[in-house]
């Protein structure tokens, strides 16, 4: 298909030609599955006529525009310069162009397209252009600036955003030195441990873990995605499926903390009779009856900020009014999105998909969502002030963590993307891919193949957007944290696009640009100075984790996959000093589950096995990596040798999970983290991969508050171990 119009538009546009399985054997892409793809681009290519003329629009948009909407720039690189496409017979017109510095400065100039160096002739286009090379102040600091220009006598200026970035990410040995450090990580939702409130784990929980975990001498909280979720289905409870990734989940909102829960007797009567009737007899979270008890809370707290403070005109109204401007207008727009839920969702079942509404409510930009945001402007003022509510509160808990000793802070968690009914796909829809869903071929975690049902970015859309999209998602995230890590970090070079209604084998990978993605990423990092992990797992493309290391995004490496060919655990000097290291992820089995194999009992209550025989040969391949671990722990003095260890006999307890720690700590790796769940030595684990609703995911509380965790005797010890364990393993790993 390559050398066909059709292939060559699909490599033009970045479709790649084929893809290999966990198993080493090639998928070329198939021609419907490109041609799909291409359309759902914006290139049509069903017929001959079609791939021709979408050929010649690629090529316009390469060619035929005086400057690109996006330039990245190497802060490194003493010279500053940009491209200009200028059609020969132009070449001696005027270029006048103008640049808005970030900090507002402007520098303008004029210059005759033929006096500047040439960087490329001819282009595919019947009128020929040359590229050139346009100079820019060469103290040009990192940053955003803007770009204007004319040619000749043109009515109308192109635009182009200049990002200046530098060249690799804000790093642990900016924070903490060469040593190595560690902290505990939890999923926020579990931290409530059924003895008060809702049941769910919220920003208040969160604080207290901050204060325990430092005041432990740990410099790290790990948490899960706290993204914006579905008020109106509060059962999408996925992080990893989120309605924004710039906004917060108003679920974990601690109303006791809010201050106009004082003011308001409705919301504390609210609140008592919602902690009365709540039953936390169980271990799961129940978010459909969370949040039908905590919403009326946090409207009688709005309705008493509206009376004492909006009435009123005090500070605390300005303050929301400040951070409503700051986040306009895509606050108010969520808001109104939100709002706009609501309304449907009460009268259809299938409101909550905004594809379904009316079709002038379909359009964030229309009329009638203006008018709508004026008639329900109560609505939309309380989802900001919640928004509000969340931020403040996160920043609270950051603080929290920072006042007692955590060095870095927080390390939050952002997915890889949003669903087709998320606000995402609703408020930016040519940004997004319509018809396509995000995935990965086969892997360990998925041997057919993974569909995550979410929408991918059209990466030709979102160059011409400037990125915008994605830098202030990040930024968003980055706000509050002191690292952070980016879900499925592979996305940043190619995503592997799933067509729908298709299976995961019908697939194809499509290019991201990478270098621009890094250079972005690394320049939010070092504005925030938060550390950027990302998380490399899985099928992973020959020579993205040295491209990554060189652009000082840390890896993930989990216990479990840190594998010879033969199965054997690698020694603890084999794992690589970049990186985070851990005993496994939300994905997998937790040290207890996978110890007692509560992983492979689930897959075959859900018959996920074809045969009897792949079953008893994933319990045998089991029973041998329990073998293989004490082994790996024996062999670096870990585990006594004698007695011999039977693992059949052998229970998770608490010196065997020292023992497996203590591994994890004799790592080079910047950071280790440390699960709450395998402290308590929960066996469940939080989402089995290929389920929704045949696994409870993302619902479990933890067994025990966070107090209890911590003032446990088995605990302390546990935790002062592992700190001396990693000072002695070197507090100063070596440099690569």
């Amino acid at each position: 298909m390559t050398q066909t119009p059709l292939g060559r538009l699909a490599e033009a546009a970045g479709i790649v030609p084929q893809y290999h399985d966990i198993r080493g054997v090639e998928h070329p892409t198939k021609e419907e599955t490109a041609r799909i793809f291409l359309g759902r681009m914006g290139l049509p290519a069903d017929t001959e006529a079609e791939v021709a003329a979408s050929l010649a629009l690629l090529a316009a948009r390469e060619w035929g525009r005086l400057l690109q909407p996006v330039a990245v720039l190497a802060s490194e690189t003493p010279e500053r310069w940009v491209a200009v496409q200028v059609p020969n017979d132009a070449a001696e017109l005027v270029l006048s162009w103008d640049l808005v510095r970030e900090n507002g400065r402007r520098d303008a100039g004029q210059v005759r397209p033929s006096e500047l160096d040439v960087l490329e002739t001819g282009g595919p286009l019947a009128r020929p252009v040359t590229r050139y090379r346009l100079p820019l102040p060469a103290d040009l600091a990192d940053g955003y600036h803007v770009l204007t220009a004319t040619l000749g006598a043109a009515a109308e200026a192109a635009s182009c955003r200049v990002a200046v970035a530098p060249p690799r990410c804000w790093m642990p040995q900016d924070v903490v030195g060469e040593e190595r450090v560690a902290g505990i990580s939890c999923q926020l939702y579990s931290l409530n441990g059924g003895r008060h409130g809702l049941g769910i784990g919220h920003f208040g929980d969160l604080a207290r873990l901050c204060r325990r975990t430092g005041e432990a001498g740990f410099d790290v909280v790990g948490i899960n995605p706290l993204h914006a979720l579905f008020p109106s289905d509060p059962a999408q409870a996925s992080p990893y499926s989120p309605a924004s990734r710039h906004f917060l989940n108003m679920l974990y909102i601690d109303p006791e903390a809010v201050p106009e829960f004082a003011l308001s007797r409705e919301a504390q009567a609210y609140y008592g009779a919602a902690t009365a009737s709540m039953d936390l007899s169980g271990g799961m979270i129940d978010y459909v009856a969370v949040a039908s008890r905590l919403f009326p809370v946090l409207h009688a707290c709005h309705a008493a900020f509206r009376s004492h403070h909006v009435a009123a005109g005090t500070d605390r109204a300005a303050a929301f009014d400040a951070f409503r401007a700051a986040r306009a207008p895509r606050l108010d727009d969520f808001a109104t999105f939100l709002a706009l839920q609501d309304v449907f969702a009460a009268e259809r079942t299938d409101g909550l998909d905004w594809r379904t509404w009316p079709e002038e409510f379909r359009d964030p930009r229309s009329a009638a969502v203006a008018r709508f945001r004026v008639e329900h402007a109560d609505t939309v003022s309380f989802y900001c002030y919640l928004q509000w509510l969340a931020d403040g509160q996160l920043a609270a808990a950051a603080g929290n963590g920072r006042h007692a000793g955590l060095r870095i802070g927080l390390y939050t968690d952002m997915a890889i993307g949003v669903g087709p009914t998320s606000f995402t796909a609703w408020h930016e829809p040519d940004l997004m891919v319509a018809g396509a869903s995000v995935g990965a071929p086969p892997d360990p975690l998925g041997p057919q193949g993974q569909d995550w049902g979410l929408s991918p970015f059209n990466p030709l859309a979102l160059r011409d957007h400037g990125y915008e999209p994605i830098i202030s998602a990040i930024r968003q995230n980055m706000q509050h944290a002191g690292a952070i890590r980016i879900d499925h970090v592979m996305g940043m070079a190619r995503l592997f696009w799933v067509p729908a209604g298709g299976l995961p084998a019908d697939g194809a990978y499509v290019r991201y640009p990478l270098d621009d993605l890094l250079r972005l990423v690394a320049l939010e990092s070092c504005r925030a100075q938060c550390i950027v992990i990302g998380e490399d797992l899985g099928t992973v493309p020959d020579g993205l984790r040295e491209r990554l290391q060189a652009a000082g995004v840390l890896g993930c490496r989990v216990l479990m996959f840190e594998r010879w060919d033969d199965g054997l655990f690698k020694e603890p000097s084999f794992y690589s000093d970049l990186a985070l290291v851990t005993s496994g992820t939300h994905d997998t089995a937790t040290l207890a589950g996978f110890w007692t194999g509560r992983d492979l009992q689930w897959r075959e209550e859900l018959h996920q096995y074809k045969t009897g025989a792949i079953r008893d040969a994933a319990q045998a391949d089991r029973q041998a990596d329990r073998r293989r671990l004490i082994d790996a722990l024996i062999n670096h003095r870990d585990w006594p040798r004698e007695p011999w260890t039977d693992t059949e006999e052998q229970t998770l307890d608490q010196h065997l999970l020292a023992a497996i720690y203590g591994y994890l700590a004799a790592t080079p790796c910047r950071l280790m983290m440390v699960a709450i769940e395998d402290i308590l030595c929960q066996v469940e684990q939080m989402n089995l991969p290929g389920t929704v609703h045949e696994h409870p995911n993302w619902c479990r509380r933890l067994a025990a508050g966070v107090d209890e965790i911590f003032d446990r005797p088995a605990t302390r010890k546990l935790l002062a171990d592992l700190l001396e364990r990693r000072k002695a393993a070197g507090g100063r790993a070596p440099s690569t």
